[in-house]
């Protein structure tokens, strides 16, 4: 109790926390008070009983307030961010970036610095800075005030491996900060624009590489000067079928482009596998309508191991009238006739056939499948019986043909249409 008889809050009081900011402004013939404080600590701070002194001999003082009012002061500290602005990160092509700081309830002094160290196969860049891209950049920091929020372009660039597949590149950005102990880690997930497949293609004892560059993203990309090289020792020529001039060549999402080449197998004896280098040349597209793309074009490369790409056997097939009939009439017996020639020798001396043949269109009498011997001879001539059901069969997709593979299936295995 004071001197009047008005009780104080708290008796003793512990601390005070002084308001430098006052305003007083007169509503409705009461008062009302502003107040404004800058605590230096965190922690939960309860307003109590209110002290106003206006002289150094004059103070006046509230009762306890009810209900109590309070504030809890927490620190929060700087982050770090990089984002893409709700763009998708894509391997191989330059792209810009954003590093946020967010300054929280610290001060950011003049002449800070960001060291950021990038993955292997990773390269940063700051835009306003001169120096090429690298693995390691310093960003310096202007001054920031407490709460506020600092942003910087950055320039990135992930390394395109070879990909024969959609799945993500993952890189991290190690960040340095001068406010933190330890580095934090920024994981970065980049999604190929195009992966590459190849297939070998065979047209009786001839061959063929196919190497199709399939587009994965909406990112469009132009194609140019497609090259397959051997790697190997053996002297096996490779004669190009891509044109060398005409439209051009995009990758897209269900955008595909294929390159082809024949190969000289005559050339080796022997069959071992061939280790070949698939390389192009791509730019990515900036005016879809256009389809102009940049003058800078970056080269990509994949490798490919071709096997088995000597023929082993040529199979034919052919529907036949029989003697006497010049053709093939509904309800008539006909003859499918099945010829084997062995063209190069190899592990396999025996082949497995088996006759798929629409029933509703075609009856097929007598055996559907067998195999053919030929260890001690090089062709062999098998002839089945066949019988149209319908009329007017030429080119139908519903005609017999033949299945023939090795005597194991998973080693090779061959449709044959007549």
């Amino acid at each position: 109790m004071d001197a009047t008889g008005r009780r104080l809050w708290p008796p003793a009081p512990t601390s005070r926390t002084a308001c430098p900011q006052r305003i007083l402004s007169s509503i409705l013939g009461g008062t009302r008070l502003h107040l404004g404080v800058r605590p230096n600590e965190k922690g939960l701070y309860r307003l109590g009983q209110l002290s106003l002194r206006m002289a150094s001999n004059l103070e006046f003082l509230s009762g306890t307030l009810t209900p109590r009012v309070g504030f809890e002061v927490t620190r929060e500290p700087p982050s770090v961010t990089l984002n893409m602005g709700g763009k998708d990160l894509l391997a191989g092509l330059e792209q810009d970036m954003v590093l946020t700081v967010s300054s929280g309830s610290q001060r950011i002094e003049e002449g800070a610095c960001l060291k950021l160290h990038a993955s292997r196969g990773l390269l940063l860049q700051v835009q306003s800075s001169e120096e090429s891209l690298c693995h390691e950049i310093l960003v310096p920091l202007l001054q920031t005030e407490p709460f506020t929020t600092l942003s910087m372009q950055l320039r990135v660039m992930a390394e395109l491996p070879p990909k024969r597949d959609s799945s993500v590149i993952e890189h991290k950005v190690m960040v340095q900060c001068p406010w933190l102990v330890e580095d934090r880690i920024i994981p970065l997930h980049f999604k190929p624009p195009f992966m590459s497949t190849c297939r070998l293609h065979t047209a009786q004892v001839r061959k063929f590489v196919q190497v199709v560059v399939a587009g994965l993203t909406t990112q469009m990309v132009e194609l140019r000067e497609p090259e397959l090289s051997v790697m190997s020792d053996l002297d096996l020529p490779l004669m190009s079928l891509n044109p060398q001039h005409g439209q051009k060549q995009i990758a897209g999402n269900n955008m595909n482009v294929s390159f082809m080449w024949e190969v000289d197998v005559d050339a080796v004896q022997d069959t071992p596998p061939i280790k070949t280098e698939f390389s192009v040349k791509y730019s990515p597209i900036n005016n879809v309508t256009t389809l102009s793309s940049e003058q800078l074009f970056t080269t990509y490369k994949c490798n490919f191991d071709v096997q088995d790409y000597k023929t082993l056997f040529v199979v034919r097939s052919r529907v036949e009238p029989m003697k006497g009939s010049e053709l093939c009439r509904s309800g008539t017996m006909c003859h499918l006739q099945l010829k084997v020639t062995r063209v190069n020798s190899g592990p396999h001396n025996s082949l497995m056939y088996e006759v798929l043949a629409d029933q509703t269109m075609w009856a097929v009498c007598g055996r559907t499948a067998g195999v053919i011997s030929l260890e001690t001879v090089d062709k062999q001539n098998i002839t089945l019986d066949v019988m149209p059901l319908i009329g007017r069969l030429s080119a139908s997709p519903g005609n017999p043909s033949l299945q023939v593979h090795t005597r194991r299936p998973q080693v090779s295995r061959t449709r044959v249409e007549p």
